[in-house]
C-alpha cells in the first residue's frame, strides 16, 4: 500500500519496506516474482498445542526464491478485527505469524521478530 497507511475500507494491509530489493540484493536486471495471499478464515491453520484464536483475516507475502527474515526496516501489517473485541480482549490481542516447521513440521503461530504496535479506532499495527 502507499501513502499513510491502509486504505479506511480495507480490511488488511501489508507494507513492504522501501529498501527490501537492495537487503535481499535484487538487482534492477532480475526478475521478482511477489505474492500476496489472503485467508477470510484460518480453518487451515491449526494448531496442535493449543488453540489460538485469531481474530483478523490472515494475510501472507512472499517473494520466490528468497528467505525474507531479520530485516532492517520492518514488514508492516495493518489490519482490523474480524469480530468486536471486549477491552480486556484488545489488550490481548498479539502479532503473530504461521511458522510452517514449528512443532515437527505441523506448523504453530509464532511472535518471534513480530511486534504488536498499537490499536487505534479499531485498527492494529504489526
Amino acid at each position: 500500500t502507499g501513502g499513510d497507511g491502509p486504505p479506511r475500507d480495507a480490511h488488511i494491509s501489508i507494507t513492504l519496506p522501501t529498501n527490501l530489493a537492495s537487503e535481499l540484493q535484487i538487482n534492477n536486471t532480475t526478475d521478482v516474482r511477489l505474492s500476496h495471499t489472503l485467508y477470510n478464515t484460518s480453518a487451515l491453520f491449526v494448531q496442535l498445542s493449543h488453540a489460538a484464536e485469531v481474530v483478523s483475516r490472515i494475510i501472507g507475502s512472499r517473494i520466490e526464491g528468497q528467505q525474507v527474515k531479520n530485516l532492517a526496516q520492518p514488514v508492516i501489517i495493518n489490519f482490523v478485527a474480524t469480530k468486536n473485541l471486549s477491552p480486556e480482549e484488545v489488550k490481548k490481542v498479539r502479532c503473530v505469524f504461521w511458522d510452517f516447521e514449528a512443532e515437527g513440521g505441523h506448523g504453530a503461530w509464532s511472535p518471534d521478530g513480530c511486534k504488536t504496535q498499537r490499536e487505534d479506532d479499531g485498527w492494529y499495527t504489526c
